[in-house]
C-alpha cells in the first residue's frame, strides 16, 4: 500500500487529507502542473489555508518520504459543506508569473546564441524561485546557434517553450530535485516493459487505442518565412505632365526626390502639406503637382519586402495516406536553410497518424515502473498487437486509490504542436505591430454648424477597485492580497459597537463577495466605533514588518451610503490589541494615492475605502504576525445606516488586488446644454 504525506506551509497535515491527485502533463498547451487536495474542513485546527502557500506532496511504498511528487502553491480554495477542496499549481507556474523584456544577441550576449544556455539565464535572472544548472539542461551544442532571440514583454515559460520548439525537446519542471529541466524528447528510456494481458504481468487496461488521428497529419507544408526588406531606386523622366509613376516591386517605405530636393510624402485626407502619395496596391506614387520636364530628374527610393517562402512535402506519405497540406507564417525565419530544415521537422513529425494510448497502472506496476512524463517506456500487447516504445506524455497519480492513470503515444504533442503553432503565429503578430511608434497625424471629422438642444453628455471612470483582471500589472497579480472578513459569518458577535447598531445585511446591494454585508445603524449625528478581536492571523508579509510600524501595503472595504453626505470621515485601526494598533484614514479609491494624502469623497451607493498601511500613525507595538485587533470608525453626518463588506489587506502599495470582480464609477463631467 502507497504511504502518503503531505505539508501545506511546511506542516504535515496528512492527517486531514481525503484524497488527492497530482496531474503532470509534457505537452506545451498545460506546461504547469497541477495538484487536487480534497481535505477535511477542521485543517484549520493546524494551518490557516491562504492562497501561494507552499505545498509539497511526498509518497512511497517504503516511507511516506520515498519520493517528492509534487511542489508548489495554493492557487484555489473551494469550500464544500466539511470540505476543503484545494487546487494547486507547481512551481513553474512562476515562470507564466513573471514577463521578461530582453534581447539575446549572439554577438554581445554571454549566452553566445546557444539556446540552452539562454534558456538557463531566463529561469535563473528572470523567476523569482526557480533554478536550472548544467544536471538539469543538456548542453544544445553550437550546431543550430540562435543570432538574436528576442522577448518582448512576455512570460518566461512562453520564452522557454520557443527555445524547445526550435530543438523539439522538452521543458518541465522536476518536482523531486526542484529543478527546471531542458532535454530532448524520450530523453531516457524506463527500464522496465508493461505487459497487457499477460497472465503473470496482468497490470493494466487499456481506456483506448487510436490510431484514426489522421486529421492531424501533415505531409505537405508551404511554409512563409519573414521578410527582408531590400533598399532599390528607380528613375523616371519628367514630362511636366505626368503626376503618377508606377514601381516595379510594392514599395513599403519610399523617398522621393526631385533633381536634388526631397519631397514631403503624405497620405490623403490625414496629412495637412504634402508633396507625394504611395499607393501599395497599384505599386504607384503620385505627386500632386507634375515634376518638371528632365532627364532621370524624378528618383524613387524605397524598400520592398523579400519573402522567404518554402514548401516541402513526403511522397510515400502522400501516397499512403492522401495530402495533408498546411500553411505557416513564421515572420522570424529569413534565411532559406533555415526555413528548409523547420519545413522538413515539421513534416517529419506528422506524416504519419498519431497514436494515442490510455491506461491504467495498479498498486503493483507502479511500485515496480515508477514512470515519469517524458520517458519511452516499452509496450508489450499480443492481444491489440501493439508491441514498441511509446512516449508517457500524461501522468494522473491518485490516492488513496493506489494507482496511476498514464496516457502515451504522440498524439498529445500532435495537437500541442498545432495550437503552439497557432499561438506562435498571434504571438509573432502582436509583436509585429506594438513597436511603438509616435503619432503623425490625427484624422477628426466634424460638421459644421451644429445646434445642441437640452442634451447632455456625461463622462465616467469606471474604477477596477479590488478586482481580479488579467493582464493588469497591479490587478492581475495573485497571492498578493489577504482577506479579513467578508461578513458571511456571525456578523454581531464577530464586530460590536457601543454607539451603532450592528447586523448582517442581506437587503443592499454587495459586491459580488456572497450574500451578506455587515449594517451599521447611527441613530443620530455622530461618531460610531465598530470593534473586532477576531484573529486575523498573520499578515506579516503584507505589512512588510513583523512587528511596529509597516513598511508597506494597504488595506481596503468597500462601504455603501445611501448619500454622498451621509459620513464624513473614515478611519481604521488595526493591530494585535486595543493598545497596539495602527490607525489609518480612508480616502476613497480614486481620490487615494496609496502613498498618504487620501481624501475621503463618497457617492451614493457602494464606495471603495482604502487605507495606507505605512503612512499611519502607530500606537504601542502592534505584532502582525498575530493581528487580532480592527476597529472601523465612521463619522455620520446624521441618522442613517451604512454597510460594510470585503475587509481585506494587501503587501501592494497601490491597492488590495485579485479578489473577484467589483467595480466603482465615478462621474468625472456632466454637462446639459439649454
Amino acid at each position: 500500500m502507497r504511504m502518503a504525506q503531505i505539508l501545506i506551509n511546511s506542516v504535515d497535515v496528512s492527517a486531514y487529507v481525503l484524497d488527492y491527485n497530482v496531474d503532470k502533463a509534457m505537452g506545451d498547451n498545460e506546461p504547469v502542473d497541477e495538484a487536487t487536495i480534497k481535505v477535511k474542513k477542521t485543517i484549520s485546527a493546524v494551518v490557516t489555508l491562504t492562497h501561494s502557500q507552499s505545498v509539497e506532496i511526498w509518497s512511497g511504498y517504503v516511507a511516506a518520504t520515498d519520493k517528492r511528487r509534487f511542489y508548489g502553491t495554493i492557487m484555489g480554495i473551494e469550500r464544500q459543506g466539511a470540505v476543503l477542496i484545494i487546487k494547486c499549481y507547481s512551481r513553474m507556474h512562476d515562470a507564466v508569473k513573471q514577463i521578461v523584456a530582453k534581447d539575446y544577441d549572439a554577438a554581445v550576449d554571454a549566452s553566445a546564441g546557444k539556446i540552452s544556455e539562454i534558456l538557463k539565464d531566463l529561469i535563473n535572472t528572470y523567476t523569482d524561485i526557480l533554478t536550472a544548472d548544467s544536471t538539469s539542461v543538456d548542453d544544445s551544442g553550437t550546431a543550430l546557434i540562435l543570432t538574436k532571440f528576442q522577448c518582448r514583454y512576455t512570460d518566461v515559460l512562453e520564452r522557454c517553450q520557443a527555445l524547445a520548439k526550435v530543438l523539439d525537446w522538452l521543458v518541465w519542471y522536476d518536482h523531486g530535485y526542484d529543478l527546471v529541466y531542458f532535454k530532448p524528447k524520450k530523453y531516457v528510456r524506463n527500464a522496465n516493459t508493461i505487459y497487457i494481458g499477460g497472465a503473470s504481468h496482468n497490470v493494466g487496461k487499456w481506456e483506448s487505442w487510436k490510431e484514426d488521428t489522421i486529421g492531424f497529419m501533415c505531409n505537405d507544408i508551404y511554409l512563409h518565412g519573414g521578410r527582408d526588406l531590400v533598399q532599390y531606386q528607380e528613375k523616371f523622366n519628367g514630362d511636366g505632365s505626368t503626376k503618377t509613376f508606377t514601381l516595379e516591386q510594392v514599395p513599403e517605405s519610399v523617398k522621393a526626390t526631385l533633381t536634388t530636393t526631397i519631397q514631403r510624402g503624405g497620405k490623403s485626407g490625414s496629412t495637412s502639406t504634402y508633396d507625394y502619395t504611395v499607393d501599395t496596391q497599384n505599386k504607384s506614387v503620385t505627386f500632386t503637382a507634375a515634376p518638371p520636364i528632365g532627364s532621370s530628374n524624378v528618383i524613387i527610393d524605397y524598400s520592398y519586402a523579400l519573402p522567404v517562402p518554402i514548401q516541402y512535402s513526403d511522397p510515400l506519405s502522400i501516397e499512403t495516406y492522401g495530402r495533408f497540406s498546411r500553411v505557416f507564417t513564421l515572420p522570424d525565419v529569413t534565411e532559406v536553410e533555415d526555413a528548409q530544415n523547420r519545413a522538413m521537422n515539421y513534416v517529419n513529425a506528422h506524416k504519419s497518424p498519431a497514436r494515442s494510448i490510455n491506461l491504467t497502472l495498479r498498486s503493483a506496476a507502479v511500485r515496480t515502473i515508477d514512470p515519469e512524463p517524458g520517458q519511452e517506456i516499452y509496450i508489450n500487447d499480443a492481444l491489440n498487437n501493439v508491441i514498441g516504445y511509446f512516449l508517457i506524455t500524461r501522468i494522473v497519480e491518485t490516492w488513496p486509490e493506489d494507482s496511476m492513470r498514464l496516457k502515451l503515444g504522440d498524439r498529445e504533442w500532435r495537437d500541442s504542436d498545432i495550437e503552439t503553432d497557432s499561438q506562435l503565429r498571434l504571438k509573432r503578430l502582436e509583436e509585429q505591430f506594438s513597436r511603438n511608434e509616435d503619432v503623425l497625424s490625427i484624422a477628426r471629422v466634424v460638421r459644421h454648424p451644429f445646434t445642441l438642444k437640452r442634451k447632455s453628455f456625461t463622462f465616467t471612470n469606471e474604477f477596477i477597485c479590488d478586482s481580479f483582471v488579467i493582464g493588469n500589472p497591479i490587478n492581475g497579480l495573485l497571492g498578493q492580497t489577504k482577506k479579513l472578513d467578508n461578513f458571511e459569518g456571525d456578523v454581531t458577535t464577530n464586530w460590536t459597537s457601543a454607539e451603532l447598531t450592528i447586523s448582517k445585511n442581506s437587503t443592499a446591494a454587495t459586491v459580488k463577495t456572497g450574500t451578506y454585508s455587515m449594517g451599521a445603524q447611527s441613530a443620530s449625528a455622530q461618531a460610531g466605533y465598530i470593534t473586532t478581536t477576531q484573529s486575523f492571523g498573520d499578515i506579516s508579509a503584507k505589512t512588510g514588518a513583523a512587528t511596529g510600524t509597516p513598511t508597506k501595503g494597504t488595506a481596503g472595504f468597500w462601504l455603501y451610503v445611501t448619500a454622498a453626505g451621509d459620513i464624513t470621515s473614515v478611519k481604521l485601526r488595526l493591530g494585535s490589541g486595543a493598545s497596539d494598533y495602527l490607525e489609518c484614514t480612508g480616502g476613497s479609491i480614486e481620490k487615494s494615492t496609496a502613498y498618504g494624502g487620501e481624501t475621503l469623497d463618497l457617492q451614493a451607493g457602494w464606495n471603495y475605502i482604502l487605507f495606507d498601511l505605512d503612512a499611519g500613525a502607530v500606537t504601542g507595538t502592534p505584532d502582525w504576525a498575530a493581528c487580532d485587533y480592527a476597529r472601523i470608525e465612521l463619522a455620520f453626518s446624521k441618522a442613517e445606516t451604512a454597510y460594510i463588506d470585503r475587509f481585506t489587506c494587501s503587501k501592494s502599495n497601490y491597492v488590495p488586488n485579485g479578489l473577484g470582480s467589483a467595480t466603482a464609477s465615478r462621474v468625472i463631467v456632466s454637462a446639459t446644454y439649454a
